[in-house]
Parts: C-alpha cells; structure tokens; sequence
C-alpha cells in the first residue's frame, strides 16, 4: 500500500471487480463526528471503511489493461490456471504469470494448487424467479458462493431479494465457521 497505509499488510474484506473496488480492512476510513442527540447520548467520532479504488494502483502499473482483464476474467470463471487464463487474454504464459504475481502481491488474486481466484469469495446472485402481476411482483434470488447456492430469499423488489439473501448467507456462513 502507498500514502498514508504504506508498509501495512491488511485483508481485503469485499472485492466489487465491476466497479474496479474493494473494501480493505482498516484503510481508508472515513470519519464523522457527532454532537450528542436522541439517539446517540455520548455523541463521538464514527468510522466506517470504505471502498478503495484499486484503479488507481493498477493505472499506475504497467499492463493495466491486463490487469484489469485478468480481474475481469476471474470475476465471471473462478478458480482457472495460468495456462485457461492466458488463452483467454490471448497472451503469452509467461507474461500473464507476471501480471497474476503482481496480483498476488496485493492480495487481489491467491493461488490454490495453480488455479487463481479472488482471495475472499465473491457471492453470485441469481433470479430464480418472478411471480405475480406487475404491480405486485414477488422475485426469488439464489446466493452463490463458488458455484454453490448457500440461500434463497424473497422480496417485492430485485434489490430487497439481493439483501435479504446476502443476510441469510452471511448468517449460515458465519455459523459455519
């Protein structure tokens, strides 16, 4: 990491490839203080992390558009070696191991038995349905992690079914673990 974080090793907590985004653990943390209120007796500081743009540490390394290929690549296939991923960047093995260990070196990318993937699991969401009239319409979301479904929810909108089954999985996650 550079500025203010250099030298700091940190995990990253979500990665959002589409918006060229991740959450990362302790960095670039917005803060906010508040005078004493109804709800909040005390007042005090609040901090909460927020999305780094990882855009900006790639533009400035060479191969941005491989970089941002690879990300891309690994956000629809996970877990592809060297050789799938470089047929599908229509590169040379050799370059794109240079490109993966860059990845690999701020913890974008982990490599498990010499297939790549993100370090933390991206959840999937897929419509599994939508019944009802217009006006009333009830969607039913699947949550995928790694291929395999791990909840189901419900709701009147796509976004409500998306965060209604975001909090089922991560509450069997977490009792997982």
């Amino acid at each position: 990491m550079t500025g203010d974080d250099a030298g700091t090793s940190a995990r990253v907590l979500r990665v959002l490839p589409h918006k060229n985004k991740i959450v990362v653990e302790g960095v670039n943390r917005v803060y906010r203080h508040m005078k004493p209120n109804r709800r909040n007796a005390q007042g005090g500081r609040l901090s909460k992390e927020c999305a780094f743009c990882y855009e900006l540490r790639l533009h400035r390394a060479r191969g941005y558009g491989a970089l941002k290929a690879i990300l891309e690549i690994l956000a629809d296939v996970e877990g592809l070696t060297l050789t799938e991923i470089s047929q599908r960047l229509q590169r040379t093995p050799g370059s794109t191991k240079d490109y993966l260990s860059w990845l690999e070196d701020v913890d974008l990318v982990a490599s498990k038995q010499k297939r790549y993937s993100f370090t933390d699991p991206l959840p999937e969401y897929r419509l599994v349905g939508a019944e009802g009239p217009d006006h009333r319409k009830q969607f039913q979301i699947a949550v995928a992690v790694r291929g395999e479904v791990i909840a189901e929810a419900g709701g009147t909108s796509k976004k409500e079914a998306e965060q209604e089954g975001a909090r089922l999985a991560l509450e069997k996650l977490r009792s997982t673990n």
